[in-house]
């Protein structure tokens, strides 16, 4: 524990010593009585944050940079550049257009592999693994209907449908039992 706290306080230092070139750093732990490393760590967190989350505050600097650009590119008077600055606005309005259905096209299609991938891989697992536990327990309780007549009693909603899986294995196994004994 000691050789950690001694190495956590290690770069603290070194970050402190780094960070004394920045005079708004200085000024800002003067003033605040905040070590200007906590600050720096605090503030990056929350960056962070709020980029994880889509939440920025201010615009990226891309954003900021890519008009400041196109104005100057604009006000120059070579027209070379002009051309360049057209071009990259042409493309990124096209990313911009092209980034909804784009979205809605990768979910649905995300959505349809998570559906695939529970209909064939989840749903036979865990109903071969708790095949005889959920039998033991609902079969003195549970009649043996078909999968029609379970079909028919349970509406089709989220709820109902692990009841109605459940009432099909039941089925299955008591018609299977009942084989077994002929």
């Amino acid at each position: 524990m000691n050789t950690a706290q001694n190495k956590v306080f290690y770069y603290h230092d070194q970050r402190d010593k780094k960070l004394t070139k920045y005079p708004v750093l200085l000024k800002f732990e003067q003033r605040t009585q905040i070590p200007k490393t906590y600050a720096v760590l605090d503030a990056s967190l929350l960056v962070v944050i709020l980029h994880m989350y889509n939440l920025s505050l201010l615009p990226s600097p891309t954003l900021l940079a890519e008009p400041y650009l196109s104005f100057k590119a604009v006000e120059s008077p070579s027209s070379q550049d002009d051309v360049q600055w057209s071009i990259y606005w042409v493309i990124f309005g096209f990313f911009n257009f092209m980034e909804r259905p784009l979205l809605f096209v990768s979910f649905s299609t995300m959505f349809h592999g998570v559906q695939t991938a529970h209909l064939t891989i989840l749903k036979p697992v865990f109903a071969n693994l708790f095949n005889s536990a959920v039998v033991k327990q609902s079969e003195a309780s549970a009649p043996a209907t078909s999968a029609l007549d379970s079909r028919s009693q349970y509406p089709q909603d989220s709820l109902c449908v692990f009841e109605l899986t459940r009432t099909r294995i039941i089925a299955r196994y008591s018609s299977l039992q009942n084989k077994v004994k002929e």
